[in-house]
């Protein structure tokens, strides 16, 4: 048994897709502009047939109908009917089966995450809808009317969701980061491949034309061949190329036309290889740490950290005597050593990395991994005495404090703006996009007050982006539907925005500082130098940097006056 057709109604409440598979072929491609749903109505199937329900509840869409080959049709919908045994009332997931004689079995379950619906009404026609004859659907399924399912995990889908993990899906440090790396990954594949494509579609014109190439020996030619092995040998290792796609060739009984057309190949060769430098730099790097790391045989701790700058963050308040810190480059990196290290077993090893949106997705945190207190390292920094320093450095205590009265304490007008631009690098991040907030022009979206136009910030986001002007909009509303009220907008907003913001602030409202003395980076730079060891105390995250200590002694990370 097989399915037929799959529609989708109020997808993100915007979009209704009906998407018909191929019986003849049975591959069906499904296709379209970013942010349309293309992952998420796959991930609604997934979610449906794995019973995961709670995907189901948290993503916004109306109903869900699937039509199978022999005329039954299953339907998914959010009931608006809210229940009133909940601190917050809301709606129920409908669960039904139509048979094709017109038959229908139902079951309506509460919204709440941490029950799962594991049970359905029994589809077969006769059996009685009374809750005592309860059986899991997707066995009655499988059994009454020979239907089964399987979906397989690509990369792109295989994310971690909120809600708690199956029992047959182990938890997996490497399955929640690998999206993250195969993104960078895959940006230098592609471009490998483009610069593939071109040389290739070119030579035959520059090997009739003659275009300068310098021919080589024939000692010369097996010299770049080994160093082309080599190389292509180094990035098979660390998983950048397949070695089906390296390139080979022998300088064997070669004569001059021969000597010519390798001479080019090995030219391109490089050239195509070179892509690859820099990335490959990072990985080989990352893995130099692994390998010291499982050599170690002292009990000297490692603290993994994202970046060079949480280095000299974390130094004021870890003891380097006994603590190595080693900076992975960014948070896929620490968390790939990381995983890395636990699997051959190696004690004392911690990664700190920034929270992001971990906490809103309830992602659970592993044993050896701490978060920020907020999104980020900027954003903990913002949130610390550091900021009033630095407002005392590069603001006007007469401008501050009449933006006080008037609008509020800086601290949340900071958050109001940077809320917006924060939902919609959460909705990038959840489903893929690959938009571009760095160095943004805040001026065109920030008033004097901080008060931001969010539809004019996701425009400049999309114009940054090189996406079309119709795609803001459908772009502002998909990130709008993850608004929640009881977020915490300091685990919203990114650190960087924030700071971007505070920076226009002290050029305009707050200050009449430069554009040089209140650029970027450098406030973080004084955020950083600013920092207090004994505001750090008081931290969730130097808490559990004690707790780890505590569950791994002898190891010690932090100094002992931290």
């Amino acid at each position: 048994m097989r399915i037929r057709e799959v529609r989708v109604f109020g997808l993100f409440d915007l979009f209704d897709h009906t998407i018909t598979l191929n019986q003849t072929d049975r591959v069906t491609i499904v296709h379209g502009p970013n942010g349309y749903g293309k992952t998420a109505v796959l991930r609604l199937l997934r979610a449906l047939f794995k019973c995961d329900y709670e995907h189901l509840w948290t993503t916004p869409f109306k109903a869900m109908e699937i039509d199978l080959v022999d005329g039954q049709t299953l339907r998914v919908e959010h009931d608006p009917t809210p229940l009133k045994d909940f601190e917050t009332p809301r709606p129920r997931l409908r669960v039904q089966l139509r048979a094709a004689s017109g038959v229908t079995h139902a079951w309506i379950g509460p919204r709440d995450g941490s029950q799962a619906i594991s049970r359905f009404f029994s589809s077969t026609p006769s059996a009685p809808t009374d809750p005592s004859d309860e059986r899991d659907w997707r066995v009655g399924l499988a059994l009454d009317v020979g239907f089964s399912i399987h979906f397989v995990d690509t990369q792109r889908l295989h994310r971690k969701i909120r809600g708690d993990r199956h029992r047959d899906e182990a938890p997996s440090v490497v399955e929640s980061i690998a999206e993250e790396l195969a993104a960078t990954v895959a940006e230098q594949q592609a471009a490998y491949g483009r610069h593939s494509q071109e040389l290739d579609r070119t030579f035959p014109r520059r090997l009739l034309r003659r275009e300068a190439t310098p021919v080589l020996s024939i000692k010369e030619l097996h010299d770049g061949l080994g160093a082309l092995e080599k190389r292509t040998q180094r990035l098979v290792a660390v998983g950048l190329l397949d070695r089906q796609d390296a390139a080979s060739a022998s300088v064997e009984t070669i004569d001059e036309e021969g000597r010519e057309i390798l001479s080019i190949f090995v030219a391109d060769s490089a050239r195509k290889l070179a892509v690859f430098d820099d990335l490959l730099a990072r990985l080989e790097l990352l893995h130099d740490v692994i390998r010291m790391r499982r050599t170690q045989r002292s009990v000297e701790a490692c603290l993994l950290v994202e970046g060079d700058t949480d280095r000299r963050l974390f130094e004021k308040v870890v003891d380097l005597a006994r603590c190595a810190i080693e900076v992975c480059l960014n948070r896929s990196f620490a968390l790939t050593v990381l995983a890395e290290l636990a699997a051959t077993r190696t004690p004392g090893v911690l990664a700190l990395v920034d929270a992001d949106f971990d906490r809103l997705s309830h992602v659970v945190r592993p044993a050896n991994i701490v978060w920020t207190d907020t999104h980020d390292v900027e954003t903990m920094l913002l949130r610390s005495p550091a900021l009033d320093d630095v407002m005392r450095e590069h603001g006007s205590t007469e401008k501050c404090d009449r933006f006080t009265t008037k609008h509020g304490p800086v601290r949340e007008a900071l958050l109001r703006a940077g809320r917006g631009l924060g939902y919609l690098r959460w909705h990038a991040h959840f489903v893929g996009l690959p938009l571009r907030f760095e160095d943004l022009d805040v001026a065109k979206f920030v008033d004097d007050a901080l008060v931001a136009d969010e539809d004019e910030a996701c425009r400049v986001v999309c114009a940054r982006s090189k996406l079309p002007p119709p795609q803001a909009a459908i772009l502002r509303s998909l990130a709008g539907s993850l608004k929640e009220p009881w977020h915490d907008p300091w685990q919203v907003c990114c650190g960087h925005d924030l700071v971007e913001i505070l920076g226009y602030a002290l050029r305009k409202t707050l200050g009449s500082r430069s554009a040089n003395d209140a650029k970027a980076d450098v406030l973080e730079k004084d955020l950083r130098l600013a920092f207090d060891r004994r505001w750090f105390a008081r931290t969730r995250l130097c808490e559990d940097i004690r707790a780890c200590q505590a569950a791994n002694i002898p190891y010690s990370i932090l100094a002992a006056d931290a």
